[in-house]
Order: C-alpha cells, then structure tokens, then sequence
C-alpha cells in the first residue's frame, strides 16, 4: 500500500513517545531532521543508518522544563454520518 511506511514509523515513534512519556522524559516529532540526515550520506552512516533506509522524521527525547502534567478538557465534539 502506498505510503504505508509513513504510518508505519509514525507509530513506531508514538510508541516511543509514550514509553518516554513513562520514563518521565518528554519528546517530540523533528520532521525536518530527516531532511538534513537523509541528504548527507557521511551523517548518515556516523548514525548507523544504513544506506538503503530513509530517515522520514526523528524523535527528539529530552527532560521537560517543568514536571507538571497540564491537563485539560476536550471541548470538541465528534460528528459521525452514515448517510
């Protein structure tokens, strides 16, 4: 199926996010890494990303600035149709 790599690594990264989530880290999606590691090839492989794969986004892990979960209510309601 066309495209379904993307799906596929975006949920392998919300994986991640979570798991680092979990581990009180934060993260987040860098779509724009993959550009500047999937153009140079000596990054690339200082990386460990082999040749024949393609870098389509990164996950930035870090430790949050504040501990504090912000929680806040869904104000969005969900139509469904089935005309």
């Amino acid at each position: 199926m066309k495209g379904m790599h993307y799906i596929n690594s975006g949920c392998v990264a919300q994986n991640m996010m979570l798991a680092a989530t979990e581990l009180g880290l934060g993260s987040v999606v860098n779509g724009i890494a993959s550009v500047g590691i999937g153009t140079n090839k000596e990054l690339q492989k200082n990386m460990g990303i082999p040749e024949e794969y393609t870098p389509l986004f990164a996950v930035v892990l870090g430790y949050p600035m504040h501990d504090e979960v912000i929680e806040k209510e869904m104000t969005h309601k969900i139509t469904v149709s089935r005309r």
